[in-house]
């Protein structure tokens, strides 16, 4: 699939995740041009399991 969108002309610009661990997420937003209009590039929440 990433090979299909190259040819297309796309480009990766970023990358966005989160890690778990216990009942803590610690969500992340890693790259300069990737989604600018955000501001919270980093933020934990607390997830009820």
């Amino acid at each position: 699939m990433l090979r299909a969108i190259g040819k297309l002309g796309g480009r990766k610009v970023g990358r966005v995740g989160y890690l778990q661990i216990g009942a803590f997420r610690l969500h992340y937003l890693v790259g300069r041009e990737a989604f600018r209009g955000t501001t919270r590039r980093i933020f934990v929440e607390r997830v009820w399991i």
